[in-house]
């Protein structure tokens, strides 16, 4: 399908949630949106400095049988002086039990605990943004595959002490279009076919111990990212150009007052061009917050990536190794709005370092 078919069919798809959202009957379908403004001052990129609209996200809920689930998600976010709609995610899922649930679709990789948890709806957060290597794939630092399009199969064991949980998905793999300008060469979800015949297995095993506030989660993604376009680099369309492992972990801990989320991931990068090499790379967050009065939290994050500069998987997306600092302190307006102000200093190993302020507020419609 040519991208210019797939932009009518979302712009229609678009149109007709919108309808929906006025004509369907108030029981019928679970709406809400959450939205956000933000103000941003930087040191570096003086043309994206001032007010900005955030992204405007729209989803709904249905139950259309006793264990039959649907839910649609998209996101509007302004892109320079324009407003670009992308369907983040769209799914069926049919629950036979605790223990086994199937659905089909675009859903969320189930990988590490951020990405399963936080979504589009920025207030859900504690800071204004994702860690950046966890940012959606078309985002600048991106280099995780965030969303999945396939079949996905989760369910929870409760032991009593401890509660099991497990998410599996197989789908369409990742690709990288070479043929674009490095920088803008992005990680593309495939949501209308698949370049080649690998298919992305990723999957999750959670423990929860509510008693002590402690959860831990053991990930993995399994992908052969394959070339989209007609191939630069010497592989054809279609062909590998990265067989790609990623491991993760992550813990959450919670008490009184004080929480902590940390996640680390390791990649195993074989590449595929030509001059054969394996690389590795690592990437990882520590956060925690802290609530000192009623409605108010501070809270800190270190991110930092770091990898060989011959990996190929790096150099494709024109990524470069950073550290970053960020510190956030939010403010509950009330339950349904917050406000944040946030700094955060990011060392680039090869561009010139950034500061930024930010000042959001954020909401949600329910």
């Amino acid at each position: 399908m040519n991208n210019e078919k797939f932009n009518n069919m979302t712009r229609l798809a678009t149109a007709t949630a919108a309808l929906l959202v006025f004509v369907a009957p108030a029981h019928a379908v679970d709406f809400g949106a959450f939205g956000n403004i933000r103000y941003l001052s930087s040191n570096q990129d003086a043309a994206t400095q001032g007010f900005m609209l955030g992204g405007f996200d729209l989803y709904a809920s249905h139950q259309i049988g006793d264990k039959t689930h649907v839910f649609v998600e998209y996101v509007m976010e302004g892109n320079g002086n324009t407003i670009v709609t992308d369907l983040e995610r769209l799914s069926v899922s049919r629950s036979f039990n605790d223990k086994f649930t199937l659905a089909a679709g675009r859903f969320h990789t189930p990988i590490g605990y951020w990405n399963n948890i936080y979504h589009h709806g920025a207030l859900l957060q504690d800071t204004a943004g994702r860690p950046n290597f966890l940012d959606f794939e078309d985002g600048a630092d991106a280099i995780l595959p965030t969303h999945t399009v396939g079949l996905a199969a989760n369910g929870k064991f409760d032991t009593g002490r401890l509660q099991f949980s497990y998410d599996l998905a197989v789908g369409n793999g990742t690709s990288i279009n070479t043929d674009n300008a490095a920088d803008t060469r992005e990680l593309e979800v495939n949501n209308s076919g698949d370049p080649n015949k690998s298919k992305a297995i990723a999957a999750r095993l959670g423990i929860d111990s509510e008693n002590s506030g402690v959860k831990f989660g053991i990930s993995t993604v399994l992908n052969h990212i394959p070339e989209s376009g007609v191939g630069t680099l010497g592989v054809a369309q279609g062909g590998t150009l990265v067989a790609q492992k990623i491991f993760g972990l992550d813990a959450k801990f919670e008490m009184d007052k004080f929480d902590a989320l940390a996640e680390a991931y390791r990649f195993s990068n074989d590449n595929k061009t030509g001059a054969a090499k394996k690389n590795s790379a690592t990437a990882y967050f520590a956060q925690f917050g802290y609530r000192f009065m009623e409605g108010w939290k501070v809270v800190y994050r270190h991110e930092n990536v770091s990898f060989d500069v011959n990996d190929a998987y790096f150099k494709m997306l024109n990524r470069e190794e950073y550290r970053q600092h960020v510190l956030t302190l939010r403010m509950d307006v009330d339950d349904s709005n917050a406000v944040k102000f946030e700094i955060n200093r990011q060392r680039n190993a090869v561009s010139a370092d950034e500061n930024r302020a930010i000042v959001q507020w954020e909401f949600l419609i329910p």
